[in-house]
């Protein structure tokens, strides 16, 4: 074997070695504060929901109406016991579609323990039952997003 051939098969096997490896030396940016996740089988379509969290216990959520109807106001209320929460932030995905950044942080109430804020779904123009990610994040001792499947109709 030449030193071109030898050179040649050093390179392929770096370069194998790199898409071998590469990926696991990549951080996720989603896991850059050990995000938990979890996907409560709730539905919130039917009713608040009482779900037990890995990191502050039992939330309780509820949604107003639960109906989900486009361009109404919802109102979102968070209840906890676990004072360690100190940010709550909403958000609503399309499931199968991108629907844009939908957004909302709810407030801390003058009860211990409760949030409460608003949020709008958009209409979608495709589609007259739109399934959505309902996203609640939890923020304190460290962080957790709560995912629900939701329904709406236009």
């Amino acid at each position: 074997m030449n030193l071109k051939q030898l050179f040649t098969v050093l390179l392929l096997l770096g370069v194998l070695g790199l898409v071998l490896f590469l990926p696991s030396l990549i951080e996720s940016p989603s896991h850059q504060d050990d995000e938990k996740l979890s996907y409560p089988s709730c539905s919130l379509n039917q009713g608040a929901c009482t779900v037990r969290s890995q990191l502050y216990g039992d939330i309780k959520i509820s949604v107003s109406p639960d109906n989900f109807q486009a361009l109404k106001p919802l109102d979102v209320v968070l209840s906890s016991r676990n004072g360690d929460i100190s940010s709550v932030l909403i958000s609503l995905d399309g499931k199968d579609m991108y629907m844009g950044l939908n957004q909302a942080e709810l407030k801390r109430t003058g009860e211990s323990g409760r949030w409460q804020g608003l949020i709008t779904i958009p209409v979608c123009t495709v589609d007259a039952d739109m399934a959505w990610l309902f996203s609640v994040t939890l923020k304190g001792q460290g962080t957790e997003r709560l995912v629900f499947n939701i329904t709406s109709k236009h």
